[in-house]
């Protein structure tokens, strides 16, 4: 195969990934679109290619959809084509997050428009859960895998431990605990239960903050692995709890506004850096989250077989995949307290999470949404 970035490819690949940016909801529809168009549709890879590397993104850090895209923009153009395929996936819910971070901070005053976002919050805690257990059925698979899970709760959510030391640790125990036998599935909720508690502009530009931001996003884009949800842990302690930039409930629609749209989960990204310094912090947070993906992952295209065949490199990937769960529920736990501050707003999660498996997320946010304004006027 010739890795050359053509006029002709130029455009094939800009016309392509634009439009799965544009259109291509939640990571694993997503995937699922860049096969059928790569693989089925246009024969620049074969399926079995890009099952083999789904796998192997899932491993190295970065949100797996925009790596796949990526990856394939490589394998039809090179350097370039992989560089431009990332960004054309990128850009189309960059500017829609700008759209809707300007909208809720310009206009959330409004009963009507906060009594809408407010309902998102309980939506997101029920997606959050959700996602937890997905995870869990495909990473704890080990009865170590359950000591990392609860390792990871404890010390993200009642010691406050740094989310990054935390996965590293999992990482390495990881690799301790690969050869022991098969649990339950299922006990991961069990032990969740035992270990968590009960719910109850100005026209200067801010250097160092962007500075900051900039320096934790990549951090954070770092540190994504397989699926986006492992910002929520990082997002929350460093914005939320450290720096307290957005409050707990801004997050939160931040988040759900980030599951809403197109594209990469990660460009929740872009609604925390418009809150902290507008929209050349919504641009500098979104090129410090992707950053890492692009230098990561185009300089380990030379090296992947090898990676792929390392059993020791996937038993430390498959820690850190234990205690992202770990975190991830710990992440919610405490956003729990923030959303959950009704009647109405517990029984807006139950329905949403009873929900989730029959209807689409956006679908989902519209709804509670509309149940919060209707409990508002009620």
């Amino acid at each position: 195969m010739e890795f050359v970035l053509t006029s002709s490819r130029f455009w094939e690949i800009f016309f392509l990934f634009s439009k799965l940016g544009a259109t291509a909801f939640g990571g694993p529809f997503a995937v699922g679109y860049i096969e059928k168009e790569v693989a089925q549709k246009r024969n620049w890879v074969s399926s079995s290619w890009f099952a083999g590397s789904l796998g192997l993104m899932e491993a190295i850090p970065g949100p797996t959809a925009t790596e796949m895209a990526i990856y394939c923009g490589y394998m039809r153009g090179g350097i370039g084509g992989g560089i431009l395929a990332g960004v054309c996936y990128i850009y189309p819910s960059f500017f829609m997050m700008v759209l809707l971070s300007f909208i809720y901070y310009g206009y959330g005053i409004v009963p009507s428009i906060a009594a809408f976002f407010s309902g998102i919050s309980p939506a997101v805690v029920a997606i959050l859960v959700d996602a937890a257990y997905r995870m869990a059925r495909s990473s704890v698979v080990r009865p170590g895998h359950l000591i990392l899970f609860c390792l990871g709760f404890i010390f993200c959510y009642y010691f406050k431990m740094p989310v990054l030391p935390a996965l590293f640790l999992g990482g390495v125990l990881g690799m301790v605990f690969e050869k022991m036998n098969q649990p339950a599935l299922w006990s991961v909720f069990p032990l969740y239960l035992l270990i968590s508690p009960f719910p109850v502009s100005s026209f200067s530009i801010p250097w160092a903050k962007l500075g900051v931001l900039f320096a934790k996003m990549v951090k954070i884009g770092s540190m994504v692995f397989g699926g986006g949800y492992v910002i929520v842990p990082f997002m929350a302690q460093d914005f939320v709890d450290k720096l307290h930039w957005l409050t707990a409930d801004e997050f939160l629609v931040g988040f759900g506004l980030g599951k809403a749209t197109p594209g990469p989960l990660s460009i929740t990204s872009a609604f925390v850096g418009y809150k902290a310094a507008g929209l050349l912090g919504a641009f500098v947070s979104t090129l410090g989250m992707f950053l890492p993906c692009f230098v990561i992952l185009l300089s380990l295209v030379p090296y992947f077989e090898r990676i792929r065949a390392n059993a020791s490199a996937r038993a430390f990937f498959r820690g850190i995949e234990v205690v992202t769960v770990g975190a991830v529920l710990a992440a919610a736990s405490g956003l729990i307290q923030e959303a959950l501050v009704s009647w109405s707003s517990v029984g807006v999660a139950l329905l949403c999470f009873f929900l989730l498996p029959f209807l689409d997320t956006t679908l989902i946010f519209v709804l509670a949404g509309a149940c919060g304004v209707t409990v508002h006027y009620w």
